[in-house]
């Protein structure tokens, strides 16, 4: 789990990164990136019920992506916010390391040109 500093849980947050955001779209994933008004990056992970019906899957694919954020954070530039969706559901076991490289690579510099 992400310390509670760097979630972001506003609903205001959200409506102004989906309003003003940019974009950054793969297979897997969508990502909306903004400046925010904290100097900490703060980070949502957002699956819908179309990608899966099961609260029990969409929460798996929430831990797996947030395991992988946390390791990023460090990397990350500061003041950042950060909305990742996921598209897809990954159901094969051997398809996880791509969506974990597919998100770190999302995740990478530039964010911003």
């Amino acid at each position: 789990m992400l310390p509670r500093r760097f979630r972001l849980t506003a609903a205001r947050d959200f409506q102004f990164i989906y309003k003003t955001g940019q974009r950054r779209a793969s297979h897997y994933f969508l990502l909306r990136l903004s400046r925010g008004p904290s100097q900490a990056t703060r980070i949502a992970v957002v699956v819908s019920t179309k990608v899966s019906k099961r609260a029990v899957v969409r929460n798996r694919l929430k831990r797996h992506v947030r395991a992988v954020v946390g390791q990023l954070l460090p990397t990350l530039p500061t003041g950042l916010d950060i909305i990742i969706t996921v598209r897809q559901v990954v159901s094969d076991s051997q398809a996880w390391p791509a969506f974990r490289e597919e998100l770190r690579n999302l995740l990478a510099p530039p964010f911003f040109g």
